[in-house]
């Protein structure tokens, strides 16, 4: 047998990675810069079903801007002095200087976009494209421990089926849409979720002066966005919102709430017990989550108030109001909504519905399956996660599992967004290096016993 860390660990036992990365958003593009940044020797893979990296682009509309300043970028707050930096992308784009003459912090969303992309070019070798990884299941060894994990894929281009083994999975999934079960069937495509607003709107309205009315579920910070591009794409349109909670929240941006965003706040988040990590959520996220920035609710207000000049009105809200039932035609979309205020039903009929209604974690549940039955979980249901993000499991399985984005409930306000990825990504790192020295220090200790049984024979 060859021996571990000569040009990563020799793979006679046939697993041939030491980090699968599932999925390749912006999450597991910082772990695989963190992996280059940190010179790091363990063979490393990522899987992602799209051609090519993309971000949120069905959300590129036309002025709309980060919620994060441009340092929170892949690298900055590890090591400011990697080339992944957003100012070293400007530089190299020969933008740096134009951009600090702007003297603004938030880029746009489609700028960071172009961030991202720029990245994940410089690291395509490690990227397998069109790939979907199908299946996520246990390799038992002979002591039987499950001291990996073999990744079932098809090639969405040739349909050709592969797999490949690993120690370690790094789950950088995203979130999946979240649709009421009672709009669930609908196929005529005036329902669509705020993840695909640009392509749903240019395949169903094309009109650009017809006076078509919109109905807009949510109150967050997409539906903000989603209601202000309807009013400035649409000019003749009538939009329509409906909200379980107040309509429109700004978020609270100052240094004090903010600092609740960061690696640091993450590990304290984790120390806390359960009772004082829900009071810290729920508190959080009245700052936050189902919010929206000032500026983006000021540049709406100056809108609606141009309408009041022209003598019209075209936004309608209903804050407290609940969707409950979708009906769609070829024709129109019947939606029923329960206002809490007036304790009554309202049927609202318009040409289209955007549900900006937020996304869950329904793809990270089923790409678990294969190794379900060895995942702790808490009282809530939920898989434990540890301070590294790891999965927490049976004594007997080995194997890595490691989550991004989902370990809210255990790592706060950080998880879902991307304030600190590079934090993360370097404790997972960091992690997974500690278990392969362990191994090592196995390996030595079989190979010294062995050693010593053959002098005694």
């Amino acid at each position: 047998m060859g021996t571990l860390f000569e040009t990563g660990e020799t793979m006679s036992d046939s697993i041939g990675y030491d980090i699968v990365g599932i999925g390749f958003g912006p999450a597991n593009l910082a772990l695989a810069v963190a992996l280059h940044d940190s010179h790091s020797r363990m063979k490393h893979s990522f899987c992602e079903q799209k051609p090519a990296f993309s971000w949120h682009l069905g959300m590129q509309m036309e002025g709309s801007s980060m919620q994060t300043p441009f340092l929170e970028d892949l690298a900055t707050r590890y090591d400011p002095r990697s080339k992944f930096t957003f100012l070293n992308y400007l530089k190299m784009n020969g933008r740096l200087t134009d951009f600090a003459d702007l003297r603004e912090f938030f880029p746009s969303r489609r700028e960071f976009n172009d961030y991202f992309q720029w990245a994940a070019k410089k690291l395509s070798h490690c990227v397998r494209y069109d790939t979907v990884v199908t299946s996520v299941v246990p390799v038992e060894s002979d002591a039987h421990t499950v001291d990996a994990l073999e990744i079932g894929m098809v090639d969405t281009r040739t349909g050709q089926r592969s797999s490949i083994r690993t120690r370690n999975a790094v789950l950088g999934l995203g979130y999946s849409p979240v649709v009421p079960k009672n709009a669930s069937a609908v196929s005529n495509g005036r329902v669509f979720h705020s993840i695909t607003t640009l392509p749903s709107l240019d395949g169903r309205f094309v009109s650009k002066e017809a006076p078509y009315s919109f109905l807009v579920a949510g109150g967050g910070q997409s539906a903000a966005e989603i209601v202000l591009h309807l009013l400035r794409t649409y000019r003749n349109a009538r939009v329509t919102v409906v909200s379980r909670g107040f309509l429109f929240r700004s978020k609270d941006p100052n240094a004090f709430v903010s600092a609740f965003y960061t690696g640091g706040a993450a590990d304290e988040f984790y120390d806390l017990d359960d009772d004082a990590r829900r009071l810290l959520l729920s508190t959080l996220d009245e700052s936050n989550y189902a919010a929206a920035d000032a500026d983006l609710l000021r540049e709406l207000a100056k809108t609606v108030y141009a309408d009041k000049v022209d003598g019209r009105k075209r936004l309608e809200l209903h804050s407290f109001c609940e969707l409950n039932e979708v009906e769609e035609t070829h024709a129109k979309v019947t939606a029923t909504c329960w206002s809490q205020t007036e304790k009554r039903e309202k049927i609202i009929e318009v040409d289209g519905l955007c549900l900006a209604t937020g996304f869950d974690h329904a793809g990270l549940r089923h790409a678990l399956t294969g190794v379900d039955e060895y995942l702790e979980r808490d009282a809530d249901g939920e898989y434990r996660v540890n301070r590294e993000y790891r999965l927490e499991s049976k004594a007997a399985f080995r194997a890595g599992i490691y989550v991004q984005g989902y370990a809210r409930n255990y790592h706060g306000c950080t998880e879902g967004t991307i304030s600190d990825l590079p934090h993360r990504a370097h404790r997972i790192i960091e992690s997974i290096h500690h278990q392969r020295y362990e191994r090592y220090e196995r390996f030595e200790r079989a190979n010294r016993q062995l050693a010593i049984g053959e002098v005694v024979a």
